[in-house]
């Protein structure tokens, strides 16, 4: 296998297969003619054709210059052969041209400057031409015939776009309208300048870092009393939390602090591991006119057993009943201070 560096024209009829329908002997006789045409100007601009397929035709040139020139003659001859056909029955062909390194297999040319070339022709208007940048810097200056910018077009099997320029070549005196829309693919600019890679890869990073700050940041705290966690209910606090303890004022060696909210139902009474001189003993403020509630039935407590003993200060003082009352109240009270409130403290 060989490389080296060609110019592609490729070419192909447009809605051929329509054609060959409507009236299949015609359109191959007015093919072999077009056929010919080829020939011709492919030998004038000193080029060769490597390969047929159908209705397409593949030729390789060994300037740029030389495969544009012929082109845009194969389009004017071919609207001279069509001035005797109706416009639906015209044989238009699409024609791409590319230069690019290929790889030439005995008679035949591979590679991606023929893939490129034949998915350029797919791009033309029917009549026309469509050439790569590559192309199109080649023939700056040399050739009278004008082409537009078309823009990055994605082809076909291509990873990269490709940089399209497009010429329609006149029909008539006047600019061809096709009957066939331009394809214009997905065109996408590709973004290969370095300095704006980075600036974008440094706004993005910028960014980014914005972003984790601002989550890190601690968020104003509104309080510093944290929240206590609900306490379960325990059986034992529901049964005794239907009977109202009496009223009485603190004792005097209390220490001060703020009025506690009245909870909205029935005090509850749990056990709790903290030590008793830690829990706060506040007075409560009269507690708001409530609806009438209906009593849970008080369940009978089990006798104790015959071991069990009052505790050593029998006889409390009022003083500090109600003290351990409001112990309970807060659910701090001990299984001593429960047999306490059944004994002395009724």
């Amino acid at each position: 296998m060989k490389r080296k560096i060609a110019a592609i024209v490729a070419a192909d009829v447009a809605g051929y297969s329509r054609l060959v329908e409507q009236n299949e002997e015609d359109t191959l006789r007015r093919f072999i003619a077009a056929s010919h045409v080829f020939k011709i100007l492919v030998a004038e601009h000193y080029g060769r054709i490597f390969n047929t397929a159908g209705d397409a035709i593949l030729a390789e040139f060994s300037s740029p210059v030389e495969a544009v020139r012929c082109a845009a003659g194969i389009q004017t001859r071919m609207r001279d052969l069509n001035d005797s056909q109706p416009k639906d029955r015209q044989l238009l062909f699409r024609i791409g041209i590319s230069i690019g390194d290929v790889i030439e297999h005995e008679t035949d040319l591979l590679g991606d400057g023929v893939n490129i070339a034949a998915r350029l022709q797919t791009l033309a208007s029917p009549g026309g031409l469509s050439i790569s940048h590559w192309v199109h810097e080649q023939i700056a200056g040399k050739i009278e015939l004008e082409f537009r910018d078309a823009g990055w077009h994605s082809v076909r099997n291509i990873a990269k776009p490709v940089h399209v320029f497009l010429a329609d070549i006149g029909y008539g005196g006047k600019p061809f309208e096709p009957d066939l829309p331009i394809k214009s693919g997905s065109a996408k600019r590709a973004i290969s300048n370095p300095i704006i890679l980075s600036l974008v890869a440094g706004a993005i990073a910028i960014t980014a870092t914005v972003l984790v700050w601002q989550r890190a940041a601690p968020t104003p705290s509104t309080t510093a009393v944290p929240a206590e966690p609900a306490k379960p209910i325990s059986p034992p606090a529901i049964e005794r939390a239907a009977v109202p303890a009496p009223a009485s004022p603190p004792p005097p060696t209390a220490p001060a602090t703020a009025p506690l909210a009245p909870a909205a139902t029935a005090p509850l009474i749990k056990e709790t591991a903290l030590p008793r001189e830690q829990i706060p003993v506040a007075t409560p403020p009269e507690p708001p006119p409530q609806p009438p509630q209906a009593k849970l039935p008080i369940v009978p407590q089990p006798s104790l057993p015959p071991t069990a003993a009052a505790p050593k200060n029998a006889g409390r003082t009022m003083a500090q009943c109600a003290e351990i009352r409001e112990r309970a109240q807060l659910g701090d009270i001990s299984n001593d201070d429960r047999l306490l409130l059944r004994t002395d403290c009724k």
